[in-house]
């Protein structure tokens, strides 16, 4: 039970690290335009209008590369 436990603990922290690592190479990428407040909800909808495909596709591989490797971590 307990290595059952850590070993969803361990795939979690797994997912987050690889999800930030991932979307934080996006950033490098594709940084976000000037002027753009993201705190607010129109600068947000202004930054996700604004934003190239290479971008979206990023958050997609993000998400993607981050469940393969929590779930195969956590098996």
């Amino acid at each position: 039970m307990l290595r059952t436990v850590l070993g969803m603990m361990a795939g979690l922290a797994t997912l987050v690290v690889v999800i930030v690592l991932v979307e934080a190479g996006g950033m490098l990428l594709y940084p976000p335009p000037p002027g753009i407040d993201p705190s607010r909800p129109d600068g947000m909808a202004r930054l996700v209008a604004q934003m190239p495909n290479g971008a979206l596709a990023m958050v997609l591989l993000a998400w993607g590369l981050g469940a393969f490797a929590g779930g195969w971590v956590a098996a």
